[in-house]
């Protein structure tokens, strides 16, 4: 299937993409990534991955049974569509239309903006950008694509336009590219996307197209790019943690609620715009956007550290991979504690990135749960010596170089300015 073919090649092509960018951006000497930033928006995209093999379950599952027991086709006797190559590109314009809905709905919305907030919170714009989406967005334009089932597209040709649709995303998010001439009056464009991510007052809630503009120009949402971009969103995430880049904005959402006064406040907090409070909760500090002097969230993290979580991160990269081929062979039961140990591996790197005392502890428990793992998993096929000595001389390295860094935590929080 082609929808499958396209599943295979997505990552490669995105990582691959990644390094081709940053080979450009050096020849170029210009500066649009830092490490921290770059692992925590790929992480967040891999918690995103591996915990949606559960949601993807649940959103394919009742698209698959409304389109064979409840579309117009089935109620009303409708042609079925045919899965021909017009019908595949209609798919598409469909699509894309239904996600600008959701877009649109997502920046005016408290409770879906906490889901797709994650996707704004990068203070940098790259293609690694692309990847940092929120783990629960699915749960909220689930119900938008549904139509797409009652309307009779099959789940082949849903598929194959979503994810066409989301590769032309991924490749607006860059700096790299500037104007491109006839395809910005149709296309959404990395230009028009840069206005989307910016957090310059002109810029809020604009440009909210997939793969298209016409929609935003059509509906009036529309606006060109001008002034310099300032990325980001108005309350900075200020953490590399990819698990709390996903909670954060519901865990403010539910302390409005808790707090609120009235209980018809209580309700309202998650249904209001983004940046409403209840009456007897103090607004939001404004912040003060100036391209001049764009200040960023960073961290100085000792080089042996960020060498640990890079090598880290590649570990649980290549692990997070593996799981996600192999969790269509085995049982939803089986698939619980490969997907918590990735999360558990990501999470920790982007605490050791923010230099937090937790994360130490955390990452040292769970290289000795790995080392327990690696001894059970092997008993039948290797001796124990074997596997014991592999265990502790993991455990061993990973600890001994952790512990030196340990004095620095918490004392890594700095701000710096352009």
């Amino acid at each position: 299937m082609l929808s499958e073919l396209l599943s295979m090649i997505v990552i490669p092509i995105y990582l691959g993409f990644i390094g081709i960018e940053l080979l450009y951006l050096r020849f170029a000497k210009q500066k649009y990534y830092r490490l921290n930033d770059s692992l925590s928006s790929i992480s967040t995209g891999v918690i995103q991955q591996i915990i949606g093999i559960f949601i993807h379950l649940m959103v394919l599952g009742s698209y698959w049974w409304i389109y064979e027991n409840a579309s117009i086709q089935h109620l009303f006797n409708v042609p079925v569509i045919p899965e021909t190559a017009l019908w595949f590109v209609i798919a598409f314009f469909v699509f894309d239309f239904l996600y600008y809905w959701f877009h649109r709905f997502s920046h005016g919305i408290n409770v879906i903006w906490a889901s797709h907030v994650v996707h704004h919170s990068s203070e940098e714009y790259n293609l690694s950008t692309a990847l940092r989406q929120g783990t629960f967005q699915g749960l909220f334009s689930w119900p938008f694509y549904l139509v797409m089932a009652f309307a009779g597209f099959s789940v082949e040709m849903f598929l194959v336009a979503s994810a066409f649709d989301l590769l032309w995303q991924y490749f607006l998010h860059t700096r790299a590219v500037g104007r491109l001439g006839i395809l910005e009056l149709f296309m959404n464009t990395p230009s028009h996307h840069r206005v989307h991510h910016g957090k310059n007052p002109q810029y809020i809630d604009r440009n909210h197209g997939g793969a298209l503009i016409i929609w935003d120009k059509l509906f009036g949402t529309f606006e060109p790019e001008g002034e310099e971009v300032v990325y980001g969103i108005t309350k900075p995430l200020n953490s590399w943690n990819p698990l709390w880049a996903n909670i954060e904005s519901f865990y403010d959402l539910a302390h409005d609620a808790w707090h609120a006064k009235s209980w018809k406040d209580k309700f309202k907090v998650w249904f209001m715009p983004p940046g409403w409070r209840p009456v007897n909760l103090p607004p939001y500090k404004s912040v003060k956007v100036d391209p001049q002097n764009i200040i960023k969230y960073d961290t100085e993290v000792p080089l042996g550290m960020n060498v640990y979580a890079f090598v880290q991160f590649v570990l649980a990269l290549v692990f997070a991979v593996f799981v996600l081929l192999k969790s269509k062979e085995w049982d939803l039961i089986d698939i619980i504690g490969p997907v918590f140990l990735v999360v558990l591996s990501i999470t920790t790197i982007g605490g050791l990135s923010d230099m937090r005392r937790w994360a130490f502890i955390m990452e040292i428990a769970k290289n000795v749960t790995i080392g327990i793992l690696f001894i059970v998993s092997l008993q039948n096929t290797s001796p124990l010596w074997a596997t014991a000595s592999g265990a502790l001389l993991y455990v061993g390295i990973t600890t001994v170089w952790l512990l030196p860094f340990l004095k620095h935590a918490e004392k890594a929080k700095v701000t710096y300015a352009k």
